[in-house]
């Protein structure tokens, strides 16, 4: 058997708690440090590997006599509270499904062999990450489940809008759905990755290496923009507009749902409330404050961990010069970097636009972890 080695990219990692190493199948594979508690089976049995399932060769199938495997997958197949099991928010409806074009030449299916026979179905579909507070507007995964109540008994058909699946292997399952969970000490985010529980799961998995491959571009992204009352109308416009020319959505956030007046004296429609809509919903976002307009924000918990979190969460964030204050509130004032960006400047819309097509500013976390240290 090859020598395992240190993963390509994976060079310069420092973890306390394990070592990362490259199987011979090029599979990452974690192990404890021998001064940490190793992981075990329910019988006591030391794992060695709960990321990679047992399998016939190197590129073979997934074999049964795998355990560790069995037992993961059963725990996880058990859970069955909202917060922790996929799919558990959705909505369906009742009805029946009638035969136009018989197929019997494909199917011994009775139920789709006889023009104009009707079989009852139920229908339900669903998002993947929300638990059981979950809206149903969030950018996630959505799934469909369909029952059809046969004369030869139940056929279920499943699936969802995923055209390739992000793992490969089936043990990885459990803990990628718990990762995208919500943060247990806050109950958030919903439908989203964006939180440290997810870049847990990922950072030691061979799929990181996609972030360096990625095409920096902003189609299909949402962006997020605080907007208060007495805010330049005119700039949150001129974003509006550079984003939908990049294929990427603005959603306007106001302290109330009822909207914004403008400095203009027009009002600005609101998408979300910012007591539902925390930063980790959006891949960057703005802040639009008039003087008088961020006094409230300053008092507001939510308005501060709104950019604490995006902040630490290495998103792009754009604001108005009237918004420092909210950024010393939220102890971010020494630590504004080139990932914040004034928009007051007439140019600073295309350096916005530039900067959030690369996601994140991927340079501010090691920063934040020395200033921890």
């Amino acid at each position: 058997m090859a020598k395992a080695s240190r993963p390509k990219g994976f060079d310069n990692l420092k973890d306390p708690e394990q070592h990362l190493v490259a199987g011979p199948g090029g599979a990452t594979h974690q192990t404890a440090d021998a001064a940490q508690a190793f992981l075990t089976t329910n019988q006591g049995v030391i794992v060695a590997d709960n990321q990679n399932t047992l399998k016939s060769g190197g590129r073979g199938p997934s074999l049964l006599e795998d355990f560790a495997f069995r037992e993961k997958i059963t725990h996880f197949d058990h859970e069955r509270i909202p917060e922790r099991i996929v799919h558990a928010r959705g909505s369906g409806a009742h009805g029946y499904f009638e035969v136009t074009n018989p197929i019997p030449h494909l199917t011994r299916a009775s139920f789709l062999a006889e023009k104009g026979k009707k079989t009852q179905v139920f229908a339900r579909f669903s998002t993947v990450a929300g638990g059981a507070g979950a809206g149903d507007l969030p950018r996630d995964v959505r799934g469909f489940a369909v029952k059809f109540y046969t004369d030869e008994g139940n056929f279920d058909l499943v699936g969802n809008n995923i055209p390739v699946f992000f793992i490969q292997d089936a043990i990885k399952f459990p803990d990628l759905i718990h990762s995208v969970k919500m943060e247990p000490d806050r109950g958030y985010p919903q439908d989203a990755t964006a939180h440290d529980t997810f870049w847990d799961f990922i950072y030691p998995s061979p799929a990181l290496s996609l972030i360096g491959k990625a095409k920096p571009m902003l189609k299909g992204r949402k962006i997020g923009a605080l907007v208060t009352d007495g805010a330049d109308g005119d700039r949150v416009k001129a974003l509006r507009d550079a984003l939908e020319a990049e294929g990427a959505e603005l959603a306007i956030v106001a302290p109330k749902i009822g909207g914004v007046r403008l400095k203009s004296g027009k009002d600005l429609a609101t998408d979300m409330a910012l007591s539902g809509a925390p930063s980790v919903f959006f891949d960057a976002v703005a802040i639009f404050a008039s003087a008088e307009g961020i006094k409230p924000l300053l008092k507001n918990s939510a308005a501060i961990d709104w950019v604490r979190d995006a902040f630490g969460h290495l998103k792009v964030i754009g604001h108005t010069s009237a918004a420092q204050p909210l950024f010393a509130k939220a102890g971010l004032a020494d630590d504004l970097d080139e990932g914040v960006i004034d928009l007051d400047a007439r140019s600073s819309i295309g350096q916005y636009i530039e900067a959030a097509k690369l996601q994140r500013v991927w340079a501010r976390e090691a920063r934040l972890a020395e200033s921890v240290a």
